[in-house]
């Protein structure tokens, strides 16, 4: 039981709090899936190394997003691997969404097939477009996520601040 309780705790990061004498909070977050996520991007990381060809790279960029796209067609459509099977639905819209619904947290293979594959697609397609005139603003605001990371993060601490002292004029 002991060997269970520490996979799970390298698995899921916790954080635990306690509002007031009969709130506690728990969030568990699943790290290992994005250990992998991590470890495949610095396994791409030589396909990027100075002097590496451009052209090779696309390529291989193009064929993994293709791939990775292809798997999550595939088994979704064959509702094969993990999630709610979708169902067809009288709209268009509504089918869609069943086929879209995939779980992020934790984040599942068909959600990873998904994302990275988009992902790789778009760098391709990023890193072809070189120096146009459209790409000039989503350098800028890529070139510092962290930022509005940790920016947004401060922002929610002070509107729930802000919200916790409404509450407590209002309510005593």
């Amino acid at each position: 039981m002991r060997v269970a309780g520490a996979l799970g705790a390298v698995g899921a990061g916790s954080l635990r709090g306690r509002v007031g004498e009969h709130l506690r909070l728990r969030t568990s977050y699943p790290l290992l899936p994005w250990i992998g996520v991590i470890a495949l991007g610095y396994g791409l990381g030589p396909w990027f190394a100075r002097g590496s060809d451009a052209d090779k790279r696309q390529q291989r960029l193009l064929w993994a997003g293709v791939a990775l796209l292809l798997g999550f067609g595939a088994l979704r459509l064959l509702n094969g691997y993990g999630e709610a099977p979708w169902s067809l639905y009288a709209s268009v819209g509504q089918t869609l969404m069943s086929f879209f619904n995939i779980t992020k947290y934790p984040p599942s293979l068909l959600f990873l097939a998904l994302t990275l594959g988009v992902g790789l697609v778009l760098l391709r397609g990023f890193e072809r477009a070189g120096d146009a005139r459209w790409i000039g603003p989503l350098a800028v605001f890529g070139a510092a996520p962290m930022f509005f990371y940790l920016l947004h993060l401060y922002v929610l601490k002070l509107l729930a601040a802000i919200s916790v002292s409404m509450a407590w004029a209002r309510y005593g």
